[in-house]
């Protein structure tokens, strides 16, 4: 063996072994799928994976604002928060004017007026995101558990239900 060889050789596996470092989640999902579809007889069928999707839409909703937000070069703690807040909103208002449009209305101004005072505080007055999202976090919440009345809300209008369970492309929104 010649020392090109050699250093070919070594290259090559040191390739390999920063393609399999690099992509360690995508050849541990790959695997996962692989395992679950042989041992498994419904894994891959069309029903089971619009159950997965039904079950994680909102989880994939909250993780595309919070993939925007890091490659932004920021750090949001508030999402789940707000993820609490603004339903809460909706079904108070809802629930208050008999209107399902102004309810949802008021929950996207909520979460809008929460995120607004998020880039006030970063852009702004310059602080750390990280901190700035922990504290409305925190604010958030106790504004959560005032708008709830310290109990579970239910919306009024069965309407509303129906609208928050349709489905867009057979999926549960």
């Amino acid at each position: 063996m010649t020392i090109t060889t050699g250093l070919r050789n070594e290259r090559s596996a040191t390739s390999a072994l920063r393609l399999l470092r690099d992509y360690a989640v995508v050849w541990v999902t790959l695997a996962l799928v692989v395992f679950l579809t042989v041992t498994t007889e419904n894994f891959l069928t069309v029903r089971n994976l619009q159950n997965v999707l039904d079950q994680q839409s909102t989880v994939l909703i909250v993780a595309v604002a919070t993939t925007l937000t890091v490659i932004a070069g920021g750090f949001d703690v508030s999402l789940s928060a707000i993820f609490v807040l603004t339903p809460l909103v909706a079904v108070q208002v809802m629930n208050s004017t008999g209107s399902i449009a102004v309810g949802v209305f008021s929950a996207l101004l909520a979460g809008a007026a929460a995120g607004a005072s998020n880039a006030f505080v970063v852009t702004v007055m310059k602080i750390n995101s990280f901190i700035a999202t922990l504290a409305s976090s925190f604010v958030l919440f106790g504004v959560a558990y005032v708008v709830s009345d310290k109990s579970i809300l239910r919306p009024n209008d069965i309407g509303f239900a129906n609208f928050a369970t349709a489905r867009i492309f057979g999926i549960t929104n």
